[in-house]
């Protein structure tokens, strides 16, 4: 039994899923553990407006990463062996996330001269810039594609911890919300140049060329244009309430918003650690790919369901212990509607990580996310001026639903179900196989 767990644990795969809920729990945790002081600290006015500063920080992430995060890994994973391939990713990826940091500047100074909030604190929103270009150069893309992350997860963690101490040390009143932001881009600067030393051992760059640039862009267009649209239910409607309410509204929905996902975002490693694997299985043993598959579904939306119905019924004494001020009792209900996203989130997450990314259905995806955007963005638009943050949670919970709704749909037009009793034991069998295997050797 020993041996046995001592050959589980050295296994590639546990050490990337591992190393990468270690940097989710650091990436989550840490905030929430934030939270309490910077409530405090900035205020309900204060802490909303650097709550919707990282919503739009976010946005320029997704912006500078253009998809490479998902489809990065998996090109990288079908070209191990191939290092003029792994070159060309490298140069092509580069280049194109320079380009895209150069059109997100222009963006930054409109909405500094658009948005009033921010032009009596100009340096929140140019931290705010300078996170968003230095964590979307993150290579950890190509770390994942190669099933490569301890290393680079433990000098994340170890910046993100240093930010977190600059934070409690530096901010001391609402002026000072920026500095939160810069922290955080000094610890993503950290672990992207730590990302790029590791890779450039691993790989020599190729020669740019526009023809290279223009594949990049193709390789990671479908998704970006998926996660942008995605993020209108996410970030953007953060920075919609700003638009539509006040701070004050922000800070209520933050308080749901950056609790209840980061809860169900614990289980995205395991969807990054698996998708380079899945794509793999899917081209050579499909039904051991599906088994797989099915079997992680079944787990995350137990899981899931678990952590939705604890935040749910422990929302009061949340809100109590992270934020204190009486000002902040509005969010409860806020926190109540938003742990019903919880699980549905879980298995949006799972079934786009490990059915849809895999099977190569990014249109569909993209059809239903872009749909999405415009259902929540007129909801948004009726609901948030007369219920502010209370209506907006409301959106939030709908447009997962309508998310989940349409990936079983995308998935069902192109015949491939979900779980069945066939798959799980499939799963089991083809685990205890591997285990005879191993034993074996």
């Amino acid at each position: 039994m020993i041996r046995r767990v001592r050959r589980f644990l050295r296994l590639q795969l546990v050490r990337n899923i591992a190393a990468l809920y270690g940097v989710r729990v650091v990436d989550q945790l840490l905030p929430i553990l934030v939270i309490p002081f910077l409530a405090r600290v900035l205020g309900p006015e204060g802490w909303g407006l650097v709550a919707a500063a990282q919503a739009l920080a976010i946005y320029g992430i997704v912006t500078v990463e253009y998809g490479f995060e998902l489809a990065g890994p998996r090109a990288v994973a079908k070209s191990r062996d191939d290092p003029g391939r792994l070159g060309e990713l490298i140069s092509g990826i580069l280049a194109t996330q320079l380009l895209l940091s150069c059109t997100l500047l222009l963006a930054v100074g409109v909405v500094s001269l658009a948005v009033p909030e921010y032009q009596d604190q100009p340096a929140l929103l140019w931290a705010a810039f300078a996170f968003a270009v230095l964590q979307g150069f993150s290579p950890l893309w190509f770390l994942v594609g190669e099933e490569r992350i301890p290393l680079i997860a433990a000098i994340g963690v170890a910046a993100k911890v240093c930010a977190t101490v600059a934070i409690l040390a530096l901010v001391r009143g609402p002026e000072d919300g920026w500095i939160v932001l810069a922290a955080y881009a000094g610890a993503a600067g950290l672990s992207t140049a730590a990302g790029y030393a590791l890779v450039l051992r691993r790989v020599r760059p190729a020669r740019l060329s526009l023809g290279l640039v223009t594949s990049t862009m193709k390789l990671g267009s479908t998704m970006f244009l998926n996660r942008i649209a995605g993020l209108m239910h996410t970030a953007g409607n953060s920075f919609l309430l700003l638009l539509l309410g006040n701070p004050i509204q922000v800070a209520f929905f933050a308080a749901g918003e950056k609790l209840c996902r980061p809860i169900a975002w614990m289980t995205r490693p395991l969807n990054v650690a698996l998708l380079p694997r899945l794509s793999y299985l899917v081209e050579r043993s499909p039904d051991q790919a599906k088994a797989l598959a099915c079997l992680s579904i079944f787990l995350m939306a137990a899981t899931g369901l678990a952590l939705g119905i604890a935040v749910g019924v422990l929302a009061p004494w949340l809100v109590d212990l992270l934020f204190g001020l009486p000002e902040y009792q509005p969010a409860v209900d806020v926190l109540r509607v938003m742990a019903l996203i919880i699980p549905i989130i879980v298995i949006n997450g799972g079934l786009i990580s490990q059915w849809v990314l895999p099977y190569g259905l990014e249109r569909g995806l993209l059809v239903v996310t872009a749909s999405l955007m415009v259902v929540n963005v007129l909801l948004v638009l009726m609901v948030a001026p007369r219920f502010g943050a209370l209506g907006v949670a409301c959106v939030a919970v709908f447009a997962e639903s309508y998310l989940l709704a349409g990936l079983l749909l995308v998935l069902r037009m192109h015949g491939i179900g979900l779980i069945s009793p066939r798959r799980l034991r499939g799963a089991r069998s083809d685990a205890r196989m591997v285990e005879q295997r191993r034993g074996r050797v």
